[in-house]
């Protein structure tokens, strides 16, 4: 890992700590995990013997003082029936401040105080606040922080004058916290102030983030050589490269995942390049929701698993995340419903009970919940037996002499040998096509560089030339000999004294009286010799053109012959597609085959390739079956990379959070002393990050360690990611990381904030961007972008273009049917947003408003048809009220 990359990891994972740790709506179970600071010893800023005695327990002795966590003010939720109120935190802590404690107690400030920012707005819909980060940010730029370091002895402050410089930075910490919660004191929302504080010393970190910040301790403690990673956390965006041309890699798309619909040009072009990638690529796709993404996915998995079937190897992993479980199941959902079935013996599963083409890894406490809806790790631990390898073999075999009827009691082994030869023969055809295209281009395009636009006409241009070439040889060929047999019957004495002037000069003129006194070249001629000489030139070149203009008739006959050669071989290449009858082959372009193929023989290629890795997964439980159950509880990587290698035969993909994808590829090594934690770096073949534009880089960034090559799908054009760290104390990680100098923060932070890596207002999406070879739309993000939206109306989509696409997107689903409600409308409600001290907003008149409208309408509403569509538009009425 390279110097930078190593930087980038210690900011991202003491930002995520620090978000983590502070939390200001905290759960009775988090607060357990506090220390409780009585008030006198806040008030005093001294800790107790006993507290001392337990915050230097296992430091050594020469160390002078620790860093602690503190929370000044705690406010309880006051109990109804022994429960807080619904909707409510059980416990607030609304400033956080990073304090150092010596040895003798005293407590001194020691960084940026801060309010936390999960209790601050802007935030999700429905959130409890107190005040808007806004105002924080407002407020910590016009005060200064009361730090004071921790003296040397010399300087060792008396009793008096550290309860002076504490008391006046509490002071600070509650004129801060007024301030921005506008004097939220916790009664209207059920809250009481306790007696006591609570401070905390950071050993691991317990919450959500444990799993990713002990990957992130692991890159820092071992710096390994992790190209993604290094490629996510490069400092200069990478350099433009030209884009794949159109209809690019069509025989390496292999696969598709559905027999109705085809990719659309702009998601075509997007699964190319990712193919063309290398290891340490990442791939920025760019669109909308209902720009297609998810059908990109499906197909990118199909072509991905399909090409490693070609190669007869092991499947390829596929791993796809994002941060919260809706995200992952919504991708976990699609692939349970989205990939099609199929018709005739190939179609669907030959293998029972395998309801899905992923599998989704939630946390432990949700696997029994999760696994009645979803295929997770248990499913495969079911699968892994005798009783269902048996089960599973008779079907597979029952399925496949119905595919094959030609083989005679097959075997899974055989089976698999023809699927495996079935797909490479569809392959084949694919290579053929374009193949068979590429050379009916260049032979037209042999014939456009000649003939121009119209080839018939220049044949013709150039056949006429050849005729005139032809007689204008003949005229100067009958000229030649005329002269010479003029020549031949001269009088000798013209002959004898042609030398002497009269004799030469009337001999001259009657020679010329041969010729027509037009043919200016031959009456300007000085002797009879030159006449004879520039006859004879005037031969040889009318030969030459004519034989330049035979050639070049003939170049052009050959290459119409070679074209019709082309275009037959073009026919035969396409036969294997389903072409309307309509179309003749001289019509029919790549981009078409593009299509038909999508539907065909790629999906065909998918069927087969399904069958082929259920066929591969038999064989090898059935070989491996007691190994397998033996190794149950290794926990090495040999074994770890086994185990998913053989679930991807089952499920192309698998589904993570990136707060759980860390845990489930930590392994175990051998150190020469003992085993030690490791994880299976550089391991998957394929991470798609979903959803990127509300992903945190510092959630995110450790993963990509984990994998060869990203696909990263997002839209930063729709919601933000909710970001926990504060500017200040964004700038305050940078610099303790050593990636931002004290001399130019101001500068160099908007620079490093250009490139989407900050913790304070970056997302995964954008670095993306940043960092992707190709930038498709020079009008756009760059990265790949998709145009065409089949979800909603077309006025909707105008309305996006307008506002934030440049007039980009297709809407493909068309105009709002007539009657009934209007696609996209628009009322003014004149109601005042207020917000009370809990932080919630609220706009009564326009809630009554939208109310009674949706009681006048209710029957129309649930009678329509799209009756679907409209609870997601008054969601977004109610999100941008």
């Amino acid at each position: 890992m390279n110097d930078y990359a190593f930087k980038l990891a210690s900011y991202w994972r003491n930002s995520l700590a620090d978000a983590e740790n502070g939390n200001g709506a905290l759960s009775p179970s988090q607060a357990e995990k506090l220390t409780v600071l009585p008030s006198d010893s806040l008030a005093a800023g001294c800790l107790s013997e006993a507290q001392l005695n337990q915050l230097f327990a296992n430091e050594p002795d020469d160390r002078p003082s620790i860093e602690i966590t503190l929370r000044p003010w705690v406010y309880q939720a006051r109990l109804e029936h022994r429960r807080a109120r619904n909707g409510l935190p059980a416990v607030i802590t609304p400033v956080i401040c990073q304090v150092s404690v010596s040895r003798d107690g005293r407590l001194h400030p020691s960084a940026q105080t801060m309010m936390p920012r999960d209790i601050l707005e802007p935030l999700d819909r429905d959130s409890f606040a107190i005040g808007a980060q806004a105002d924080l940010d407002a407020f910590l730029s016009a005060e200064d922080g009361k730090r004071f370091d921790p003296p040397v002895d010399a300087e060792a402050l008396s009793d008096e004058q550290h309860q002076d410089k504490w008391q006046e930075y509490l002071q600070f910490c509650m004129k801060m916290f007024r301030e921005v919660s506008n004097g939220w004191d916790g009664k209207a929302d059920g809250f009481e102030l306790a007696d006591f504080g609570y401070l905390f010393k950071e050993e691991k970190v317990e919450g959500f983030s444990r799993h990713i910040v002990a990957l992130y301790d692991h890159l820092r403690d071992t710096r390994p050589a992790v190209p993604l990673f290094e490629r996510f956390a490069q400092r200069e965006r990478s350099p433009d490269e030209s884009c794949l041309p159109a209809n690019g890699l069509f025989a390496e798309r292999l696969a598709h995942a559905g027999d109705e619909y085809a990719l659309a040009p702009a998601q075509r072009d997007s699964l190319a390049h990712l193919l063309s990638g290398r290891s340490g690529d990442i791939l920025a796709v760019n669109g909308p929701p209902g720009a297609g993404k998810t059908t990109l996915l499906l197909s990118v998995v199909a072509s991905l698993w399909a090409k490693a079937a070609v190669a007869g190897g092991e499947p390829p992993v596929i791993v796809a995340s994002s941060t919260n479980n809706q995200a992952v199941t919504n991708i976990i959902t699609a692939f349970g419903k989205d990939f099609s079935t199929g018709s005739g013996p190939f179609a669907g599963r030959w293998l029972p009970d395998i309801k899905s083409f992923g599998a989704y890894f939630p946390k432990a406490s949700a696997e029994a919940e999760m696994s009645r809806t979803y295929q997770t790790r248990s499913f495969f631990t079911e699968l892994e037996s005798r009783d269902y390898l048996d089960k599973a073999q008779h079907a597979y075999l029952a399925y496949a002499a119905d595919a094959f009827p030609d083989m005679q009691s097959p075997s899974v082994a055989e089976t698999v040998g023809r699927l495996r030869d079935a797909i490479r023969c569809r392959q084949q055809q694919l290579a053929n096509i374009e193949q068979a295209w590429t050379r009916l281009v260049e032979g037209r395009d042999a014939i456009q560089a000649l003939l121009g636009e119209d080839p018939q006409a220049a044949i013709a241009q150039l056949d006429a030339q050849q005729r005139a070439c032809a007689e204008q040889l003949t005229e100067v060929q009958a000229l030649l000999a005329r002269f010479k047999h003029y020549l031949a019957h001269e009088p000798l004495l013209y002959t004898l004294f042609g030398w002497f002037g009269p004799v030469a000069g009337k001999r001259l003129r009657l020679a010329k009286l041969q010729f027509d006194e037009t043919a200016s070249d031959l009456q300007s001629a000085a002797s009879v010799g030159e006449i004879e000489a520039r006859l004879t030139a005037a031969v040889a070149q009318a030969s030459k053109a004519q034989k330049t203009a035979e050639a070049q008739l003939q170049q052009a006959q050959g290459l119409l012959q070679a074209e019709q050669r082309q275009l037959a071989n073009w026919q035969s290449a396409i036969a294997v597609l389903p072409i309307p009858a309509d179309k003749p082959a001289t019509e029919v372009t790549l981009n078409d085959c593009d299509s038909w193929a999508d539907t065909s023989l790629r999906f065909e290629i998918f069927l087969l390739t399904t069958h082929y890795w259920e066929g591969r997964w038999l064989i090898e439980v059935a070989e491996n079956l007691s190994e397998i159950l033996k190794s149950r509880n290794k926990t090495g990587r040999k074994t770890l990379e086994q185990n998913w290698r053989r679930w991807m035969k089952l499920t192309p993909c698998l589904v993570a959070t990136f707060f759980m994808l860390p845990k489930e590829l930590r392994c175990k090594r051998h150190d020469g002393n003992g085993f030690v934690d490791a994880y299976a770096l550089d391991f998957i073949d394929l991470l798609i990050v979903d959803e990127a534009g509300q992903v945190l880089p510092e959630v995110a960034a450790p993963s990509f360690a984990l994998a060869r090559q990203a696909l990263v799908i997002g839209d930063t054009q729709q919601i933000e990611p909710i970001w926990s760290i504060p500017t200040a104390v964004d700038i305050g990680n940078l610099i303790s990381a050593g990636l931002l100098a004290r001399d130019n923060v101001d500068d160099d932070y908007a620079a490093f904030c250009e490139g989407g890596r900050s913790a304070a207002n970056g997302s995964v999406m954008a670095i993306a961007q940043a960092t992707s070879r190709y930038h498709y739309d020079p009008d756009l993000a760059r990265g790949m972008y998709l145009y065409e939206h089949r979800r909603c109306y077309d006025s909707i989509i105008e309305y996006c273009n307008a506002l934030c696409y440049k007039g980009k997107l297709q809407p493909r689903r068309g105009p709002k049917p007539e009657g009934g409600l209007p696609g996209l409308g628009y009322l003014h409600i004149d109601g005042i947003c207020q917000q009370s001290h809990g932080g919630s907003r609220h706009n009564l008149l326009e809630a009554q408003t939208i109310a009674a409208w949706l009681k006048a309408n209710e029957a129309d509403l649930t009678e329509r048809p799209d009756a679907s569509d409209h609870p997601g538009m008054c969601g977004v009425g109610h999100q941008h009220r």
